[in-house]
């Protein structure tokens, strides 16, 4: 069954023809729907703050020079996730023209319909094997798994102490349980600490004091945790790679 949706614009109606006469000359649209006018409005305001951005289109494989349309130099690309240079790969090229041949190319549902193959389970194994965990579950992207991980385990009774700049798929998959959420700022052990014996909402002593805490989950760049040295139990420290392909820097002083 098909759904209508209905959209409140923060613009009255009122005031359409008025922004439709302005759009229509600097946009040149004329389109009178509210929905594209206030697009329109958004896009014009973001080129007129310098945040509008266009995509610069790659015509080469993902390495440190990269080719790029409308330029006959090679431009150095340093905004890349590809750290370990295993984008451009031969080895694992050749790997995934294997794999399509033997497996085709994509798997026509997610995981848990119809979308899991024995590769997957074969690398998930060899992952668990490599970290001595119990079990792995792929991503295709640490965004994917932060999205997936808070809402999953996490609910009104526990609380999340976070890193103030942590990355924003944290942030994105934080907002999307229920948890109590706390900040301490970025790389403060003392902060962190000041936020490890905070009450939680409705109740008045620090978790750590009761025989039936609340769990309290800490996002922290540090390897250490100061969870112990504060005298505080029922901690979770869950240890994102993001971008951590390299040693974590150490807790600054504050």
């Amino acid at each position: 069954m098909m759904r209508s949706i209905a959209l409140r614009l923060r613009t009255a109606p009122r005031r359409f023809p008025e922004r439709l006469a302005r759009f229509s000359t600097a946009m040149k649209t004329t389109s009178t729907d509210p929905l594209s006018l206030k697009v329109f409005e958004d896009l014009r305001d973001m080129k007129d703050a310098g945040t509008f951005k266009t995509e610069r289109v790659i015509i080469s494989p993902q390495r440190a020079k990269i080719s790029v349309e409308n330029r006959k130099e090679e431009v150095i690309n340093m905004c890349a996730n590809n750290y370990l240079g295993l984008s451009s790969d031969p080895e694992l090229i050749e790997a995934a023209k294997e794999a399509m041949d033997t497996h085709g190319l994509g798997l026509s549902s997610v995981r848990f319909i119809c979308g899991t193959q024995d590769i997957h389970k074969e690398l998930e194994e060899k992952i668990s094997n490599f970290h001595q965990t119990e079990d792995t579950i792929l991503y295709p992207s640490c965004f994917d798994a932060n999205a997936g991980f808070f809402e999953t385990v996490l609910t009104k009774e526990d609380a999340i102490i976070s890193d103030a700049l942590n990355h924003a798929s944290i942030i994105d998959g934080v907002r999307l349980c229920k948890a109590a959420r706390f900040r301490f700022d970025h790389m403060c052990m003392k902060s962190l600490e000041e936020n490890l014996v905070r009450p939680l909402p409705n109740q008045s002593p620090p978790p750590h004091t009761h025989t039936s805490h609340r769990d309290k989950l800490m996002m922290l760049t540090p390897q250490q945790s100061p969870a112990k040295e504060a005298g505080v139990s029922g901690i979770l420290h869950l240890h994102t790679d993001t971008h951590a392909t390299h040693n974590p820097a150490p807790a600054r002083p504050c």
